[in-house]
């Protein structure tokens, strides 16, 4: 059981240690949904890099523009954004709600 019995404290403590997942989803699907956008990525690139490595005929003008695509070919990033505590969390959302208002 709780030692702190104040309703202010409380809320005081809730702010500090609780913490908001900013990556769009609820921070348990995060965990297993990051990896697999990962994956997904890592695949799409090695898919148009095979792609432009294989698609290279005998001609040598299309093998020197095959070559030079290929450089520009990246792979896309998967961002995590991290996470805020809930007292930052609850601040930037007053924030927005004050600037959508005027």
């Amino acid at each position: 059981m709780s030692k702190v019995k104040d309703p202010v404290e409380k809320k005081r403590l809730a702010y500090k240690r609780d913490h908001y997942n900013r990556g769009g989803e609820s921070n348990k699907s995060w965990r297993k949904s990051k990896p697999f956008k990962k994956a997904k990525a890592r695949r799409a690139f090695r898919k148009n890099s095979n792609y432009f490595i294989r698609s290279s005929p005998l001609e040598e003008g299309t093998q020197i523009a095959a070559n030079r695509k290929h450089g520009g070919v990246k792979q896309r990033e998967v961002r995590d954004w991290g996470v805020m505590n809930l007292k930052q969390f609850v601040k930037s959302r007053l924030a927005r709600r004050a600037a959508s208002l005027v």
